[in-house]
């Protein structure tokens, strides 16, 4: 019975050990990869993990660019109470399109432990409608529709539309519309005249490579 008393307390010690190494976490940064892009700049925000235990940091103590110093405040801002660090627009900005920034934090805790991660620098703007949401048509006096577009720019150009939805049934294409290749496409009268009074949501997606898509909305009345 003893010898089953001291396995049981050794199996308890040896439990409550593990508990408390398992608790003990070090800090790192949770985002592994962002992208800025420089048409359309916006802070890039890291999620943090301050850590757990022992080894949690109370703080970050330097950041670094490929070695080089940032400087708070001006190149970044961090806060604990909600882990993350910023990295403000006018740092990303000195980059040009096609560049990979790696940002190495170092935390203020026992070990110094530091982490890294990578931000993409990019150059893009996507594709929209310009009247996406004021667009009629009378079928009184019917005929096709031109609808005009922003192609987009850098990576996320669009060439043409690559298809058109409404309530979830594809729009035949070079029937039903047609890519005038010159910013816009048309929808055919045979397709408009078809539409009930009232407003109908299309929903159009273009080639670009994120597949961008743009509800255009057409107030349908008939005089």
């Amino acid at each position: 019975k003893k010898a089953v008393h001291v396995l049981l307390v050794l199996a308890m010690v040896f439990s409550m050990t593990s508990i408390a190494f398992a608790a003990d976490v070090p800090p790192s940064v949770v985002t592994e990869t962002a992208s800025f892009n420089v048409a359309q700049p916006a802070p890039i925000v890291a999620e943090l993990n301050p850590g757990e235990g022992t080894l949690a940091a109370s703080s970050i103590s330097e950041v670094y660019y490929s070695g080089q110093l940032l400087t708070p405040g001006q190149d970044y801002s961090y806060g604990f109470d909600d882990p993350q660090l910023t990295i403000n627009i006018s740092f990303l900005m000195n980059f040009e399109a096609g560049q990979i920034v790696p940002i190495t934090v170092y935390f203020e805790d026992q070990q110094s432990t530091f982490d890294t991660f990578e931000i993409s620098i990019d150059d893009f703007m996507l594709p929209i409608i310009y009247d996406a949401q004021g667009v009629s048509y009378d079928l009184a006096i019917g005929g096709s529709m031109t609808v005009e577009y922003f192609t987009g720019s850098g990576t996320e150009q669009a060439t043409a539309v690559s298809s058109i939805e409404l309530n979830s049934n594809t729009l035949q294409a070079d029937t039903e519309f047609f890519n005038d290749g010159a910013a816009s496409f048309t929808l055919a009268e045979g397709f408009l005249t078809s539409l009930p009074v009232g407003q109908s949501d299309l929903l159009v997606t273009f080639d670009n490579p994120a597949a961008t898509t743009a509800t255009l909305t057409i107030d349908v009345t008939d005089s």
